[in-house]
C-alpha cells in the first residue's frame, strides 16, 4: 500500500505563510512567502471564505485577487499586503474579471457605487490597477459572453492605461494580458516574462517575449502564431 504525505494549511485573513510553514523545515532558508487577505464575494457558498493572496517568489510579487467585488475593504486589504511585501520587485497581478454588468456604465469607483455585486468587473479592475500600478496584469475568469472577444476587451483596458501613463507622465507602464486555460508564462530567467505560443515553422510550443506575441491575426516574420489567434 502506498501513502502520500499531505501537509494542510488553512489560509486566514491577514496571515503570512513562509514556505517553511507550508512545506516543512527543508525550506527554512527559502525567502518566499504568501500574504493573505479577505475578499468580498457575494455568494452563498464563499461569501465568508473567499480569499486573495500575494505570493512573493523571490523575484516577483504576484497578487491574486480571487473572487471578490470591488469594495473599500478590498482596496485596504490589497494596500496592506503591498505595504508588508518587498518593494524592490516587479509587481504582477492576476485579477478575476467575472464579466460585465450594465450598471457599471454608471460606476463610481471613488464611492464604490454602481458596481458588479460579486466580482471585480471592469470598474473594479480599473480601480485596482489605477491605484496600485502593477507592471503586469493577467486578466482572468472571463464570462462566457467574452468568447472570441477577450483580447479585444484587454486591448481597450490597455488603451485606457496608456492614456493615464501619458497624461500623468508616470514611470510604471502596465501591460495587460488575457489569461486562458493552458496558458504558461515563464518568469524564471529574466524580468521580461515570456508567454508560451505555437511556432508554426517548428511545429512546437515555445516561450516568446510578450512584445512578439501580442500582434495581429497573422503570423509575424518569425512564424509565431499570435495570442489573438488562440482567443478566436
Amino acid at each position: 500500500m502506498r501513502f502520500t504525505k499531505v501537509r494542510l494549511s488553512i489560509l486566514e485573513d491577514g496571515r503570512k505563510f513562509t514556505y517553511q510553514d507550508l512545506f516543512g523545515n527543508e525550506f527554512s532558508k527559502n525567502k518566499q512567502y504568501i500574504l493573505t487577505f479577505q475578499n468580498n464575494h457575494n455568494d452563498l457558498i464563499s461569501d465568508y471564505s473567499s480569499m486573495g493572496a500575494l505570493f512573493f517568489t523571490g523575484k516577483y510579487n504576484i497578487l491574486y485577487s480571487g473572487d471578490s467585488r470591488y469594495t473599500d475593504s478590498l482596496t485596504k486589504n490589497i494596500n496592506r499586503v503591498y505595504e508588508l511585501s518587498d518593494k524592490n520587485y516587479m509587481n504582477i497581478q492576476i485579477l478575476n474579471l467575472g464579466g460585465l454588468k450594465r450598471i457599471e456604465s454608471e460606476a463610481d469607483i471613488v464611492n464604490y457605487k454602481n458596481l458588479y455585486e460579486n466580482h471585480l468587473g471592469r470598474a473594479g479592475v480599473y480601480g485596482i490597477v489605477k491605484s496600485t500600478k502593477p507592471e503586469i496584469v493577467l486578466l482572468s475568469e472571463f464570462g462566457e459572453e467574452f468568447l472570441g472577444k477577450r483580447l479585444t476587451l484587454v486591448e481597450k483596458f490597455q488603451e485606457t492605461f496608456n492614456k493615464i501613463v501619458e497624461n500623468r507622465k508616470e514611470l510604471v507602464h502596465t501591460k495587460i494580458f488575457p489569461c486562458e486555460i493552458d496558458m504558461l508564462i515563464n518568469l524564471d530567467t529574466e524580468r521580461i516574462p515570456k508567454f508560451k505560443c505555437f511556432v508554426q515553422n517548428t511545429g512546437r510550443y515555445e516561450f516568446k517575449e510578450y512584445e512578439k506575441v501580442i500582434c495581429d491575426n497573422q503570423t509575424n516574420a518569425n512564424g509565431d502564431m499570435m495570442i489573438r489567434y488562440l482567443y478566436k
